[in-house]
């Protein structure tokens, strides 16, 4: 004969958002069908890239209520434009364009608002000019002017100073500008670099069997996390920098290609996004403190109600300050396209269990059925127990779920755990039932 003991648990952690949503930025119409993604303001509400139209491949801003609009060009020029970053409210945007200003077929930075396209200049007559970044207030933007060699330069408003006598680019700006990031070329060897304040150059390194090749092209908005790719034996590893913790790989996919690299962190350096290699070709990744590296395709598509039909998430290329933004790239149907996700939220909170029971229990039966309801504001996909040394079983239903417990002689440690669709796993609660004779 079972006798049952009901136990109630709840759940209180949070799964990724249903509420995310997820759609393409569509394309500029007369062109090629083909459109892309790299950077997403602090408000979500501004998605800045490129889209092939009539005339050439040129910026783009994308809202929610107007969809893509093309920026055009710098004066003069035509056939290329493309912008990299936007400032916090959507306002500012950078970039580099074809244009007189440049010698052809070289490109000028510019700054794009209100007031239409703004050269920045200040490296007098540049063959080529790109600008990668922005900072939140839109005080200054970053990237490179070249003349003999690539110069890694700080753009305010329209006036150029180089920060730096080597070689390279600047790809990445904090939120306040103070902290920056980006590769250095010296001796010709290309190095991931970060500046923080007056700290000066602090060269990132690479990891160990490498070809000594690294570049940094994202940095958390509080500048303390800078992330890019490293040079293995095996190939190329996306990484992670702190001060404290160095160069830090945060791996690939485990089939595929080693080929992994990180774009974009989020304020705190909490979660990360980037691309790394399957066996079926490039694939978007996000990485988290809890979790680790994760296919974003699959994250999406078991945790969210995104439709992907027809989609392949390659590249994510830019996130929000407080990770709910996620923009990058990929193919819809076989045709390049950007794409946006917003409203996303990451749970990295283990689930919290409750019960109204002793955690100590005495009875006289042989057999005794546990029976609880699990609360969870996503969704839970399993309940395990454990009784003795016997390895854990899941219940066959997940509300209620329920297990009978056989019962030796003595007593009994049962051990019950539950994971919800985040991949969160719940403390396990820990149980003696003691069976006495009858």
């Amino acid at each position: 004969m079972n006798h049952a003991i009901t136990l109630l648990l709840v759940f209180s952690a949070t799964s990724l958002t249903h509420a995310a949503t997820f759609q393409g930025i569509g394309d500029l119409s007369g062109g090629a069908n083909e459109s892309y993604a790299n950077a997403i303001s602090a408000d979500s509400r501004a998605v800045v890239g490129s889209s092939v139209g009539p005339s050439g491949q040129q910026a783009t801003v994308w809202t929610a209520g107007s969809g893509i609009l093309g920026l055009g060009f710098l004066p003069g020029g035509s056939g290329y434009s493309e912008a990299f970053a936007v400032s916090t409210d959507g306002s500012n945007i950078v970039g580099t364009s074809r244009s007189t200003l440049a010698a052809a077929p070289n490109s000028q930075a510019f700054l794009f608002n209100s007031g239409g396209f703004s050269p920045l200049q200040g490296f007098g007559p540049s063959n080529n000019s790109v600008a990668y970044a922005i900072n939140g207030p839109a005080t200054l933007a970053f990237g490179f002017a070249e003349t003999s060699a690539e110069i890694q330069a700080a753009w305010s408003d329209v006036t150029a100073a180089p920060v730096l006598a080597a070689a390279g680019q600047i790809r990445a700006s904090s939120e306040s500008g103070t902290a920056i990031a980006g590769l250095q070329i010296d001796a010709g060897v290309t190095q991931a670099f970060t500046i923080n304040g007056s700290s000066g150059v602090i060269l990132l390194g690479d990891f160990p069997g490498g070809n000594t090749l690294s570049a940094a092209f994202g940095i958390s908005g509080n500048g303390q996390v800078v992330v890019g790719f490293g040079s293995t034996a095996a190939g190329f590893e996306a990484f992670r920098w702190t001060q404290a913790s160095g160069l830090v790989s945060l791996g690939d996919f485990p089939v595929g290609l080693t080929a992994s690299s990180a774009f974009g962190a989020s304020r705190d350096g909490s979660i990360i996004i980037g691309s790394g290699e399957t066996s079926s070709g490039a694939a978007a990744f996000l990485w988290t403190t809890a979790r680790g590296l994760e296919n974003l395709n699959n994250v999406l598509f078991e945790n969210t109600d995104a439709d992907l039909t027809g989609w392949t998430l390659e590249r994510a290329t830019g996130i929000t300050p407080d990770g709910t933004g996620i923009v990058g790239n990929g193919t819809h149907n076989g045709v390049p396209e950007g794409w946006v996700v917003t409203g996303f939220s990451f749970d990295t909170t283990k689930p919290r269990l409750e019960f109204a029971f002793s955690k100590r229990i005495v009875t006289s039966v042989a057999r005794l059925r546990l029976r609880g309801t699990v609360f969870d504001e996503g969704r839970v996909i399993s309940v395990k127990a454990k009784v003795g040394k016997k390895g854990f079983r899941a219940s066959r239903q997940i509300d209620p779920w329920a297990f009978t417990a056989r019962l030796k002689p003595g007593k009994n440690k049962v051990l019950l755990r539950a994971t919800d669709a985040a991949g969160n796993v719940s403390k396990t609660v820990r149980i003696v039932i003691t069976r006495t004779s009858a």
